[in-house]
């Protein structure tokens, strides 16, 4: 995780609300970096934190959503559950708006919740009788492009909701400069000095392509799936971080590298040869720009 002005202004308020036992909600576009910055978050709890991951779906129910939630609690004293030990629970619900709608207006899953957090308990499904639910939070991360859109006002009352924008360019451009610099300048991977000068202009070539892609490519009835955002970019990255020194020598061989990889990520999602043509057009254009002065290698490109 490379931090930005804007994740850490949201880290803030997530440490301070969980401290304080109240659940928290981030809502962003399907790649903005909502689940990472959560996961991030949770992985860095305390030990005598537990953490559940609930991902939710469309057919997600809300007797199997009991059952996910149930798993890590054991009984107490009477009707009273818990976490084993004095541990606390944090219920991660990653995608809170993807179940199905009844006819009625009401999400079943949504209703279990907003039951235990109004009151404290849910009821056993064989028996009829209370549970006592203590010691868990929650925290949840919604995407308001995709699902139901909303969710209930009574659930979402109870929870802090921060909006999580994409990132700047000067945030994109000092995230991927800092893998990608990092992964050159580290000397295990045994690169050439010359390649850490390709760092810059590579991160300024990525990003222009991605801006061009993403403006030239939009989602139509038969190409709903050309949606790009910020995990396409950061699977080339990933691309590039697999070379090693053995393997890329010069600068030439490490812009073809992220030419390929761009080619992987944005060409295999194309489906028409006049698509793949204007996205080899776009990395024509970007790369004799960006590179158009620099030396690389034995050539200039």
């Amino acid at each position: 995780m490379v931090h930005t002005s804007e994740t850490v202004r949201l880290k803030f308020f997530i440490d301070l609300l969980m401290t304080k036992n109240h659940p928290v909600m981030l809502v962003g576009s399907s790649g903005c970096g909502k689940s990472a910055l959560l996961n991030e978050k949770l992985s860095s709890l305390p030990e005598e934190y537990a953490v559940c991951n609930v991902p939710f779906n469309y057919y997600t129910t809300s007797e199997l959503l009991q059952r996910v939630l149930e798993k890590p609690l054991e009984k107490k004293a009477g009707r009273n559950y818990a976490p084993p030990g004095n541990k606390k629970l944090v219920y991660f619900i990653d995608d809170i708006n993807m179940p199905m709608v009844d006819q009625y207006g009401t999400v079943q899953p949504h209703t279990l919740i907003r039951q235990h957090l109004d009151y404290g308990h849910w009821y056993d499904r064989t028996k009829h009788t209370l549970k006592d639910i203590h010691n868990v939070q929650y925290v949840g991360a919604m995407n308001p492009t995709a699902g139901s859109f909303t969710i209930n006002p009574r659930l979402q009352r109870h929870f802090s909701v921060f909006a999580v924008s994409f990132p700047s360019m000067e945030s994109l451009n000092l995230i991927y400069s800092s893998l990608l610099d990092q992964h050159l300048k580290n000397p295990a991977n045994k690169f050439n000095p010359t390649l850490i000068r390709m760092t810059e202009p590579l991160v300024q070539a990525a990003l222009q392509l991605h801006q061009k892609v993403t403006f030239t490519f939009l989602p139509t009835a038969t190409k709903f799936h050309y949606i790009f955002n910020l995990r396409d970019l950061t699977n080339i990255f990933q691309g590039l971080l697999f070379c090693t020194g053995e393997t890329v020598k010069v600068p030439l061989e490490l812009l073809r590298c992220w030419l390929h990889e761009t080619q992987r990520v944005y060409g295999d999602r194309l489906l028409e040869d006049k698509d793949l043509e204007m996205l080899n057009k776009l990395q024509v254009d970007v790369t004799k720009k960006i590179f158009e002065v620099r030396r690389l290698g034995p050539c200039k490109i």
